[in-house]
């Protein structure tokens, strides 16, 4: 699912270049040759994609991260604060030194030509307008604020002294699932796709938070499938 996924993140951006919408900073000469029929194509396939691979993306990870939370439950030598530290190590200092250093190359390598006055024109410009996360690691960014308000939020395994634990079952002691799951997998996209268009009317797209530069617009379907992969995980494990 993971590979499929990334797969269909290159064929997205790469049609971008081609025809497809987007502000992506490299556009290829043959963008302006490109037919309507065939922008309109790459405009229907981006669309398709914008309603559910991210959202895949968040829900794949939201499961990894549950994963890890409860790891670091069940090894009383650390603490959850140890699994933030791990993830602002992991995820924040990429996002940081992608956004301070390696971004700014990506946006010369698609200059026609690298003349200094013009370089020097494009990184003052850059560097005055930054207010966070740029390019690609928004999605770091925003999985590291997602991972952090799991940290705090996903409930902890109850805990037993030995001698509960030696009678007590393994899936008697981890909470079960909710009985709300079932109801929110099946029809819970039906509010998110009224939420997101509630928040569109007041932040359209390519509308940016600071910082982590998540779009609002998708917002709830990244936050709804990480809800539903925390949970999932976590009742999964309950049942072995």
């Amino acid at each position: 699912m993971t590979s499929t996924s990334n797969g269909l993140v290159i064929v997205h951006h790469t049609a971008s270049c081609y025809g497809g919408p987007g502000g992506h900073p490299y556009k290829s000469l043959l963008f302006q040759t490109t037919s309507p029929l065939a922008r309109y194509s790459l405009l229907c396939f981006h669309g398709l994609n914008q309603s559910f691979f991210m959202g895949l993306f968040f829900w794949i990870s939201g499961r990894l991260s549950a994963h890890s939370i409860r790891k670091s439950d069940e090894d009383k030598s650390r603490t959850r604060w140890d699994f933030a530290k791990g993830r602002l190590l992991r995820l924040g200092l990429p996002s940081l030194v992608y956004t301070i250093a390696i971004h700014p190359m990506v946006l010369m390598t698609a200059q026609p030509t690298l003349e200094k006055t013009k370089i020097k024109k494009l990184l003052a410009t850059y560097y005055s307008a930054i207010n966070g996360a740029t390019g690609p690691v928004w999605y770091t960014a925003t999985l590291l604020l997602f991972d952090l308000v799991l940290a705090v939020l996903l409930p902890r395994p109850a805990e037993l002294d030995r001698g509960s634990r030696e009678n007590l079952s393994k899936a008697s002691r981890v909470p079960k699932i909710p009985r709300w799951y079932d109801l929110s997998r099946l029809y819970g996209w039906i509010a998110v796709a009224g939420i997101s268009f509630l928040v569109r009317l007041h932040y359209p797209g390519r509308t940016r938070l600071r910082f982590i530069a998540l779009q609002p617009a998708f917002a709830p379907q990244y936050i709804f499938a990480t809800i539903l992969s925390g949970i999932h995980n976590r009742s999964r494990h309950n049942t072995r």
